[in-house]
């Protein structure tokens, strides 16, 4: 049975808007501070490089993102931003060629027993012979 696949690829800065969105809201937050840089790996997954100020100091702090925390957030950013995901379909996170994509694998369509063909090219469509 046919199946589709598609690949929604993020920029760097759609997955920095992904990140920090989700994570405004999440409970509880995977990082806090000021992002400002990222590393994807073929695992695949995201070391995020944070920006803290503790007294009086900037310090940096890498925090490896967990793989459903990148899910949902790649996920919110597609509804937030229009764009059309099955619900039901099934979702995962990968590094494709060293981008971030969100892969969506349709199920199988099942095939109804009486499928025909209503017109074909010449034929006239009112005839049901």
């Amino acid at each position: 049975m046919p199946r589709e696949r598609r690949q929604i690829i993020f920029s760097e800065m759609e997955l920095y808007e992904a990140l920090l969105a989700y994570n405004r809201v999440a409970e509880p937050a995977a990082f806090e501070g000021e992002p400002f840089s990222l590393l994807l790996t073929r695992e695949p997954a995201i070391t995020l490089v944070t920006r803290v100020y503790d007294r009086r100091e900037w310090r940096e702090e890498k925090v490896k993102l967990p793989t459903p925390f990148i899910l949902e957030a790649m996920i919110r950013f597609c509804i937030a931003n229009t764009i059309s995901l099955p619900r039901r379909a099934n979702k995962r996170f990968l590094v494709v060629q060293n981008e971030a994509c969100l892969f969506v694998l349709l199920d199988p369509v099942k095939p109804t027993a009486d499928l025909r063909l209503v017109a074909t090219a010449g034929a006239d469509p009112n005839n049901r012979a």
